[in-house]
């Protein structure tokens, strides 16, 4: 028995020693979890394909109204956003001092008729009477300078009253065409002077939507191939573009260049709307612009995280101009790379890592 136990001790410790081998055996590393990064296709020329603006609904043409004689303004009688028709009244101004000017015109033209009816009855005589060798030349030169005095003051008097009559007309404002009236910038009880601008007519017909371009975008705006604009309180309805006109100066304050672009008159787009304007330039260069954020510099040198098969590669790159959207990357990438775009500066050459597909970690 005592072997037997002996024999069993034996065998217990040496079942302990080959579980303790196998314990301190060579243990394998765990396995490596890719990074998540956030990463993009290049497809050169992608990034410029198209360009959207904000821009509001203007008529083409667009006529500033002023009173050509000064005065108390008396009635408006239109309202913003009013259509209008051709011939309407828009503004009065008072016309009393207009209308004393054109009875004091009348009266002055009524004295200037009846001093050259008598003169000429004088002339007239005086003639005769020097024809008939009664009176003297000289004498009868007299009678005639009168009458040529009185003739030429008469003419005088008939100018001034037509020009009262137009004065004392140009104290109502008349609609010259149909249109819509906007931005009115006077109102009754306010004294005006001659050309002060009083409001704004929309002419009905052609609409156009107005932007403003920066200076980098302008021939891109020239050589558009396909415009497209839709409307903010319309979001169903979306229409063709032509681009008409594209101002030379750019604006002082913005430096931005203002671009009116025409499009059909549709009753349910009314002006002042806001509008968006998409823009796609034809013959432009390919370009690959990427965020600022994906550039990893290195020492001196721009570098760019590529993803290859999952891993990750450093890739030198030329950069190019600065935009408001990113970066233009001059050489460096083709068609199809995957960019990493953002936290560049935790990354590793060769480590795993999984592309984000905007699902929440």
């Amino acid at each position: 028995m005592k072997s037997l136990s002996r024999c069993m001790t034996v065998a217990a410790l040496s079942g302990l020693l080959i579980l303790g081998g196998a314990g301190c055996a060579k243990k394998q590393p765990p396995a490596e979890h890719p990074i998540v990064v956030q990463a993009e296709t290049i497809q050169p020329g992608l990034q410029s394909a198209s360009f959207t603006y904000a821009g509001d609904v203007r008529g083409r043409y667009e006529s500033q109204f002023a009173f050509q004689a000064g005065g108390r303004i008396s009635e408006r009688l239109v309202s913003n956003g009013e259509a209008v028709k051709a011939g309407q009244a828009l503004m009065r101004v008072d016309l009393a001092d207009l209308k004393t000017l054109l009875e004091r015109s009348r009266a002055d033209l009524a004295a200037a008729q009846a001093d050259y009816r008598l003169n000429e009855l004088t002339y007239n005589r005086y003639k005769e009477l020097a024809r008939q060798e009664v009176i003297s030349k000289g004498e009868f030169d007299n009678y005639a300078a009168q009458f040529e005095v009185s003739t030429a003051k008469l003419r005088a008097a008939e100018a001034a009253y037509r020009q009262a009559g137009q004065q004392y007309g140009y104290g109502t404002l008349i609609a010259d065409a149909e249109g819509v009236i906007a931005d009115i910038k006077v109102e009754a009880g306010q004294v005006v002077s001659a050309g002060q601008a009083a409001l704004t007519l929309v002419r009905a017909g052609e609409m156009e939507v107005q932007i403003h371009v920066p200076e980098q975008r302008v021939e891109e705006i020239r050589n558009a191939n396909r415009i497209r604009v839709n409307f903010w309180a319309l979001p169903q309805m979306e229409v063709d573009g032509v681009i008409r006109e594209v101002a030379a100066l750019a604006d002082s304050a913005t430096r931005t260049y203002m671009v009116r672009v025409s499009i059909p008159q549709i009753d349910v787009v009314k002006f002042g709307m806001t509008a968006t304007v998409k823009v796609w330039p034809g013959e432009t260069k390919a370009r690959i612009i990427l965020p600022i954020a994906a550039v990893y510099q290195s020492g001196n040198k721009p570098n760019l995280w590529l993803v290859e098969n999952g891993v990750l590669r450093l890739q030198p790159v030329e950069l190019g101009d600065f935009l408001s959207e990113g970066v233009v990357i001059r050489s460096g990438l083709k068609p199809g790379d995957v960019v990493v775009t953002a936290g560049v500066q935790k990354l590793q050459e060769g480590k795993k890592v999984k592309i984000w597909d905007g699902a929440k970690l």
